[in-house]
């Protein structure tokens, strides 16, 4: 019996799905657009600006991202501040339209989805380089580019500013780009649970050959 439950421990500890695997991933694009200025591109800019009178678009290359073989358990974007003012409500959306972080401006920016797939109220920003972070995972494309786009939200007001793609340039100690920190499971192969199945069988049997009550329903 006790080398029976030693064998199939071992064969729960090689089923069950191990740690789940966390990578980074820095946009490949990313650029705020101003009402204010509507036809300016600010692709190159250090800082990027959510607000009452911005937007700000994003682009991550989420390629290979999930292995083969295993399955997406999060995707949480992350930004670090550089200032706010008051406390905007800044949600984030799906874009379903086309962009370039050399061209987009506010009278040529793309469409996106008007319901964002993560809201949270940000600020007052007490120090440089707070971090703020947004589930969006209901987002997640399976392969390709994931296309955000970070807009105040309806009844909210108020301006966050954060570091760009560029920003390290500005703060070389630290990296305070945003990033996209996407974490996996493994899933366990089928020749795997079928070696399970046979251990518990085998426990099952081993259990009836010794007098154990059965666990098979009879009386």
């Amino acid at each position: 019996m006790r080398s029976t439950v030693i064998g199939l421990l071992s064969v729960l500890v090689f089923a069950l799905p191990g740690v789940a695997a966390s990578v980074s991933i820095y946009p490949s694009a990313d650029a705020s657009v101003s009402l204010s200025d509507p036809n300016t591109n600010d692709g190159a800019s250090q800082l990027l600006a959510t607000g009452d009178s911005f937007r700000t678009f994003m682009a991550f290359d989420v390629t290979g991202a999930v292995p083969a073989g295993s399955t997406l358990k999060s995707a949480t974007l992350w930004v670090y501040a550089s200032g706010a003012g008051e406390t905007p409500t800044i949600g984030i959306h799906r874009v379903t339209g086309s962009w370039s972080e050399a061209d987009v401006t506010w009278n040529n920016q793309p469409a996106y989805d008007p319901s964002p797939v993560s809201a949270q109220i940000v600020g007052p920003v007490y120090a440089s380089g707070d971090i703020y972070s947004w589930d969006v995972t209901a987002a997640w494309p399976g392969t390709g580019t994931l296309n955000l786009a970070m807009c105040i939200e309806p009844d909210s007001t108020g301006v966050l500013s954060f570091f760009s793609r560029e920003g390290d340039a500005v703060m070389e100690q630290y990296d305070w780009r945003p990033h996209l920190q996407v974490e996996t499971t493994p899933v366990p192969e089928p020749a795997t649970l079928a070696v399970l199945g046979l251990g518990l069988a085998g426990l099952i049997t081993r259990r009836g050959r010794k007098g154990y009550p059965a666990v098979s329903g009879s009386k």
